[in-house]
């Protein structure tokens, strides 16, 4: 995506670092806050949930308000592995098109009606979902 950048040598590191910085900040002002919140940690570890978040947000908040701060983490963590998954596409479709990858040919496609890498897209969106499912199970075995 950098090569559609003007100036791309001096923007997208420059990029790369205020947000590497900017949300290093964040993330610690966050864990303070959130540290503060926790009130019991044996309790927060041994939650039925599975979640210690859950159980701060109770012991913080109204049933409502779990929910809302609840559903603002799932769709972060949703955002989240969408932006990882459209960038690993990216790589995955630049890899197949230098050859770099069994079936490059089909992966390294750019689908003519939409002008996007689809095949590497359900490439990689496949390897998240078995790899997913793979945690869920190892999960339940425990």
């Amino acid at each position: 995506m950098s090569e559609e950048i003007k100036d791309a040598g001096v923007v997208v590191p420059r990029a790369m670092v205020q947000s590497y910085v900017l949300n290093g900040v964040l993330g610690v002002v966050f864990l303070v806050t959130y540290l503060f919140a926790i009130v019991d940690l044996d309790g927060a570890i041994n939650d039925d949930t599975g979640y210690p978040f859950i159980y701060v947000f109770r012991n913080a908040f109204s049933l409502t308000a779990v929910n809302v701060l609840c559903a603002i983490v799932i769709t972060l963590v949703f955002a989240g592995t969408l932006s990882y998954n459209l960038s690993t596409s990216r790589q995955t479709w630049a890899f197949a098109r230098d050859d770099g990858l069994p079936f490059s040919a089909w992966i390294g496609q750019v689908n003519p009606k939409l002008e996007v890498p689809a095949n590497a897209v359900a490439v990689t969106c496949t390897i998240t979902l078995v790899l997913s499912l793979i945690n869920i199970g190892s999960d339940v075995a425990l």
